[in-house]
């Protein structure tokens, strides 16, 4: 699994490259000190609770891309309330070469999940009128390239879930209905629970 894995991170690399010749393309801000510690300690957290509850290389590899690329996501979103393009560019491509080399029969259902959710966010990102960005829409349709339909829906609102207290404590004792808080750092928290309460067994 890891060469697999290694040549998705590859072509994520070049496509990386590639990008700020992309003239909608923007460089992610730099993170801070603090918030890199934050990163690595959510990556080696996911990676080893992924590793302990999923058998078999190719949910494992799933379940890799999804947590680097949810918690990069979530620092980003943390920090600085973006989700940068490249990144979501940098780990589907990878993804997507690791897919086609583990599971090629599942690549065309993955991509159709993608769209799907892709929809589903877009509409309620118009209709929360703010509430959701372009970078959380994007990301949900990352989760249903990588876990597929269900699993995807299901993750996604297990971070809409965890971040429910938080968000109405904010509407009756905080800086009330304007004030939006990021969505990513939810998701994998929402996201870890998921995993821990059994939700690879979908995968």
């Amino acid at each position: 699994m890891a060469l697999y894995i290694a040549s998705g991170v590859l072509v994520g690399v070049a496509i990386a490259a590639l990008l700020p010749r992309i003239p909608l393309s923007t460089d992610p801000p730099a993170l801070e000190r603090k918030t890199l510690y934050a990163a690595v300690a959510g990556i080696l957290i996911w990676l080893v609770v992924a590793q302990e509850k999923v058998p078999g290389a190719w949910p494992q590899a799933q379940l890799w891309w999804t947590g680097v690329t949810a918690t990069l996501a979530a620092v980003y979103d943390h920090q600085a309330r973006v989700i940068p393009n490249r990144l979501l560019a940098v780990t589907s491509a990878g993804f997507l070469v690791t897919a086609l080399v583990m599971a090629p029969v599942r690549v065309g259902s993955l991509l159709l999940s993608c769209v799907v959710l892709l929809a589903a966010m877009a509409g309620m990102a118009a209709i929360g009128r703010g509430g959701l960005g372009a970078g959380d829409v994007k990301l949900v349709a990352f989760l249903g390239l990588a876990l597929g339909l269900r699993a995807g829906i299901l993750a996604a609102s297990a971070g809409f879930l965890a971040m429910g207290i938080p968000s109405v404590y904010h509407v009756l004792f905080g800086k009330g209905r304007k004030h939006r808080l990021p969505y990513a750092p939810f998701l994998w928290v929402g996201m870890l629970l998921w995993l821990l309460l059994g939700g690879a067994t979908m995968l």
